[in-house]
Formats: structure tokens, C-alpha cells, sequence
């Protein structure tokens, strides 16, 4: 949705590189996810902040987990105790 609203707002993305990795979902990270995603609260997200037309300093797309986790700085990491 924020390449198509940046299309409809003259920024066509055809030769824009879209940072897209998997992010495996771990006992290292799910207690953030769930803190997150658990709720289905998706309007927390600024989806805006991944717009090249509303950002013009964003060079590539970047859909990651981590970019969209980064919006939530209240979210503390989880420490592994188990060691």
C-alpha cells in the first residue's frame, strides 16, 4: 500500500530496490512480537514513515520486521536468562 500511494503521488518504484529479508520469529524475539502483534493493534503503526514521497530522504524501502519494530521504543528486548 505505501509503494501504490507512492506511485499515485509520482514516485514510480519500478527501479527502487525493496529491502524484504525473512525474519525468523525465535525464543529470542517472540516476547517482543507478542508485545506488539499479539494485540492486532495495526493503527500504532506509522506506515507513513515507509513513504519515499512523505520521506524523501529514504533511499530504499525497507519493510522489515525491524523497521517496524523500531516505531515501538517502549518495547524492551527480551534477556535469555537460561545460560
Amino acid at each position: 500500500m505505501v509503494m501504490l500511494y507512492d506511485y499515485h503521488h509520482g514516485k514510480d518504484f519500478i527501479d527502487d530496490p525493496v529491502k524484504s529479508r525473512m525474519y525468523p520469529i525465535d525464543r529470542s524475539n517472540v516476547d517482543k512480537y507478542i508485545q506488539i502483534f499479539g494485540r492486532q493493534q495495526w493503527q500504532q503503526i506509522d506506515f507513513r514513515k515507509f513513504s519515499k514521497v512523505l520521506n524523501p530522504n529514504i533511499k530504499q524501502y525497507d519493510f522489515g520486521l525491524d523497521a517496524v519494530l523500531a516505531q515501538f521504543p517502549e518495547v524492551k528486548p527480551q534477556v535469555d536468562e537460561s545460560f
